[in-house]
Formats: structure tokens, C-alpha cells, sequence
């Protein structure tokens, strides 16, 4: 009987992978021809291909990949950023998305994945973003990171699948406490990580703590034209991120920038 199951359950996954491939195919089949973003903070940033790193892409193209986000990411043109670091950019969702809303920001785009790194070139060139605007690099440790020549304020975004604790030591907190910060915790991989970040950023900058929306959820509440005429199945193939767990982002805002924009 066990080997029975096992049997029936790869059947069922391989099963779904296709529905779910083919979901995808359909949905994406009126935008092939200019692939863009279509809602979110990001609406109208081109991709080149159908080509996503460590995600999946339809959100991304939708508009709703990582919603949770979009009140933050909507705030930022108001925090006059001149610089964005971008740790584990992945294909450029946020390195070219950034660049392209803040545009006299200069971005520092890291990923250990070189194929990353060129897609998000790729992406930069199909939105038009001046070369001198973004410098690329592979491994962002704690001392590349405090060695950048940051301006006045700088958001330092990270998704690096559990590094950041080892990355934002109190030390490199410390020296960058001007900067703000958002960074998505990894308790999935080390259990933790979230409350000892929370304790090292408490002096020097000011907490919020998002919580990722489960993909069941998203099925219920999140709504788009572009899903209408789709089945509740095929809305959960599209809008899924397939996270596995309950994610959480830390937005730490510095307390040192707030009282030097007071005096």
C-alpha cells in the first residue's frame, strides 16, 4: 500500500505541475507581446522574457507578487532615498522597479546567482535605465556592505534565504543607523532570526513587522480583471508565490534620520 500511495502522489503532483503550467501559459498569453507589469507600485515596468529567479513570475507580471508590500513601497518616493541596495535581486522585480520609481537614486543590485544578475541587466536595458545608475555584484558580506559610499539615506532592501542574520550583525546595524532597512526573515530556515533581528535594530531605528498573506487568502480577497475568467483553482496556480510558509518583512526606519529631518 505504501508503495501504492507514493505512486498516486507523484501522479497527483506531476498532474497539478501541468494544470498549473497551463494555467500560467493562458493567463499570460494577452501580454506577450509587451510583458509587463500590470498593477502595484510597478505597473508598466517591462520584463524581457518570461524568465523569474527564485519566484514565481505571474505575480510578478499581475501586480500582486508580495502585496503585502505595496503601502511601504508606495511610501518611499516621500523618504528622498539616494541610494537603494538591493541583496538577492534576483531577476530585478525590485532593483529595476526601484530605479525606475525613484529615478535620482543609484542602486547597488546583488545576487550569488549570475544568471540573476544578467536577467536583471536585461531588465534594466528594456526599461531604459542609464548604466551609471545600477552597479552589480555577487556576494554583499557585512564588510562589502558598510564599504558601499551610501549618501545622506539609503534603503537597503534583503531577501538572502536566511544570511541576513549573519549579515546585519549590531556592529554593521551601528554603522549604517542612518539607513533604512527592509528585510525579509527567514524563521522557515533558522528558527529566530525575526526576534533577533527586531532586538539589534531597537535603539537606532523604529519596527514594523509585516506578515505574508497565506496563498489560500489571496484566492478569497485579492481581486483583478485580468482573474474573472478564471475557475478558484486556476486564481490559486496564478497567484500563489509558493512560499511553503507564513513569511515575515522587518521595515526598520532609522530614528537618527528622523531627528536630524526635525532639526
Amino acid at each position: 500500500m505504501g508503495i501504492v500511495k507514493t505512486i498516486k502522489r507523484k501522479i497527483e503532483k506531476k498532474a497539478i505541475k501541468k494544470a498549473r503550467k497551463q494555467t500560467v501559459h493562458k493567463a499570460l498569453q494577452p501580454f506577450l507581446n509587451h510583458l509587463h507589469v500590470i498593477h502595484g507600485p510597478f505597473s508598466g515596468m517591462v520584463y524581457p522574457s518570461t524568465e523569474s529567479v527564485g519566484s514565481t513570475l505571474f505575480p510578478k507580471i499581475l501586480g500582486s507578487y508580495e502585496r503585502e508590500l505595496h503601502s511601504v513601497m508606495e511610501s518611499l518616493p516621500q523618504r528622498h532615498y539616494s541610494d537603494i541596495v538591493d541583496i538577492g535581486c534576483a531577476e530585478g522585480y525590485y532593483a529595476i522597479g526601484l530605479a525606475r520609481m525613484l529615478p535620482d537614486t543609484h542602486v547597488f543590485a546583488y545576487d550569488i546567482n549570475q544568471k540573476a544578475l544578467d536577467l536583471c541587466k536585461s531588465m534594466q536595458n528594456a526599461n531604459h535605465i542609464a548604466e551609471s545608475r545600477i552597479r552589480y555584484g555577487h556576494s554583499c558580506t557585512p564588510e562589502e556592505l558598510t564599504s558601499l559610499p551610501l549618501g545622506k539615506k539609503a534603503l537597503i532592501i534583503s531577501d538572502c534565504e536566511s544570511y541576513e542574520r549573519h549579515l546585519f550583525t549590531p556592529d554593521v546595524i551601528k554603522t549604517l543607523q542612518q539607513h533604512d532597512f527592509l528585510i525579509e526573515t527567514h524563521d522557515c530556515i533558522e528558527l529566530g532570526i525575526a526576534q533577533e533581528l527586531e532586538h539589534r535594530f531597537k535603539d537606532t531605528h523604529d519596527i514594523l513587522t509585516i506578515t505574508s498573506v497565506d496563498d489560500v487568502q489571496k484566492v478569497r480577497y485579492y481581486q483583478y480583471p485580468e482573474l474573472d475568467s478564471f475557475t478558484l483553482a486556476e486564481k490559486q496556480f496564478l497567484l500563489e508565490e509558493q512560499r511553503g510558509n507564513i513569511m515575515e518583512w522587518i521595515f526598520a526606519t532609522s530614528k537618527s534620520s528622523k531627528s536630524i529631518q526635525k532639526d
